[in-house]
């Protein structure tokens, strides 16, 4: 949802949303697609315009919690 995003403040509102209800270690489905949406977020890969995967190995992973 954050691409779609244009206004700073919407994308600052969402970023806090996810931190704030984070997936518990339960939730294997949203947890996985929590982390792939903040990777996406945080520039760590994009896709090329054949859909494949370009991650970005120059930065350090982050704990998140």
């Amino acid at each position: 949802m954050l691409p779609f995003l244009q206004n700073r403040d919407a994308q600052a509102v969402q970023r806090q949303r996810v931190a704030d209800n984070f997936p518990g270690s339960d939730a294997y489905y949203n947890y996985v697609l929590t982390l792939f949406g903040q990777g996406w977020d945080q520039h760590r890969f994009r896709f090329s315009t054949k859909g494949e995967l370009l991650p970005d190995w120059g930065q350090e992973c982050a704990n998140s919690h």
